[in-house]
């Protein structure tokens, strides 16, 4: 197991404090930060929100948090066998079609790859997700094979589908709901993300991981049914 990362504490207002890690950014932070909000939560009650970035943990709290030197002798407490937290994995079906996925031909273009070659590359990684956000849901994931690797578009595409999978630099993400977005889309996945009103707000969690198989056009709208 890795040693604990570092962590600097501050805080930010009242109610909040702010735990960062150094840079640069690496894949068992995303993995820390989940460990970390699980501890936080058991330790403090009266914790009531936690808000993962790539590098940054804000914990807010009902009434004055704890002083720094009670959380700082948490994090000394902490087990060595945090990085089990990354041990739960989520399989996402994509269907990489061009009828839904309006960038995956161009990008093979300008990639000098073959369809079959991008699919590949893409669907092979197990992603972290890194952080949510944007919108509701929506997981940050990496990292993206460099040879797919794009940038977002310069214009944003005023609505991408829900499902749609994209990538954006060495990154790559699902848009749980319709909404605008300028990430280069690639695939669909048939699966509901975001159905607040069945309860369903994110099917992530920073450290999680998340593998894409591929599925036909055919299977992808028999699972829409």
């Amino acid at each position: 197991m890795n040693a604990l990362p570092p962590v600097s504490i501050e805080a930010v207002g009242e109610h909040a404090l702010l735990l960062s890690l150094p840079l640069p950014v690496t894949p068992d932070y995303p993995v820390y930060f989940q460990y970390l909000q699980d501890a936080v939560r058991g330790a403090f009650p009266s914790c009531r929100e936690q808000i993962a970035g790539y590098r940054n943990l804000l914990l807010l709290f009902d009434g004055a948090p704890p002083a720094i030197a009670r959380l700082e002798a948490l994090l000394a407490s902490l087990s060595p066998d945090w990085q089990a937290a990354g041990e739960e994995i989520v399989d996402i079906p994509v269907c990489y079609h061009p009828d839904l996925a309006p960038d995956l031909l161009p990008l093979a273009k300008s990639k000098g790859l073959g369809v079959d070659d991008v699919i590949a590359l893409h669907s092979a990684p197990l992603y972290t997700v890194y952080c949510t956000g944007f919108i509701p849901g929506f997981p940050f994931l990496g990292e993206v094979d460099a040879r797919i690797a794009a940038p977002r578009h310069g214009e944003p595409r005023r609505e991408v589908a829900a499902g749609s999978v994209g990538i954006a630099g060495r990154q790559t993400g699902i848009y749980p709901k319709a909404s605008p977005g300028g990430w280069q889309l690639v695939g669909r996945t048939p699966l509901v993300l975001y159905q607040p009103e069945a309860g369903l707000f994110s099917r992530f969690r920073v450290g999680m991981r998340v593998r894409f198989f591929p599925i036909s056009l055919d299977d992808y709208h028999a699972r829409t049914v």
